[in-house]
């Protein structure tokens, strides 16, 4: 990681802003996602024993992809507190909408996506302001494989950056998986 203190905003060959909102505190150089992007460093494939890997931040290209190794956990299971999966459109606004403020990371092998992670609102007043709720969801041959520790421990990590002060982890009670994931991590 490069703490660099110059202003990563300012490089002319700096992606377009993202649109996530600015929640950190004005003493702060990482006021957005572009931002961290570069706390980072560029989007680079990294190999791993099978082929190359990135985690890197969602696009909207990414929305088929996510929603399909979503809707299983809404079908299957009590995990998303949803009874149907939303269609595209749904999701594609909810990407959208919570993107305006919040991180959205995948996790990407071979061209596939195994799994993604992102930040929302856990409650609307104000004092909560500084309150986010991360979630990660994986395809099932991505479970074991340390993925979902990675995807949480750089969202924390921009979280922190954005000034986020607590996170909040909503389980379900049958959820022992996400139980054990959550106390294990803290």
């Amino acid at each position: 990681r490069s703490h660099d203190s110059a202003d990563p905003a300012s490089n002319p060959e700096s992606p377009k802003e993202t649109g996530i909102a600015r929640r950190v505190s004005s003493d702060s150089q990482w006021t957005s996602v572009t931002q961290i992007y570069y706390l980072f460093g560029r989007v680079m494939p990294l190999p791993y024993e099978r082929g190359f890997f990135m985690l890197r931040i969602a696009t909207i290209n990414d929305v088929p992809e996510m929603l399909a190794i979503y809707a299983p956990y809404v079908e299957n299971t009590t995990v998303s507190f949803e009874y149907v999966p939303p269609t595209l459109e749904e999701f594609t606004h909810r990407f959208v909408s919570y993107t305006r403020q919040f991180p959205w990371l995948v996790w990407e092998e071979d061209g596939h996506l195994l799994g993604y992670a992102y930040a929302s609102a856990p409650f609307t007043r104000a004092a909560y302001g500084w309150c986010a709720e991360p979630t990660v969801y994986l395809r099932p041959e991505a479970r074991g494989r340390n993925i979902a520790a990675r995807l949480y421990a750089v969202l924390e990590e921009i979280l922190w950056r954005q000034g986020y002060q607590v996170l909040y982890a909503l389980v379900c009670g049958e959820n022992t998986q996400s139980r054990r994931f959550h106390e294990k991590h803290g």
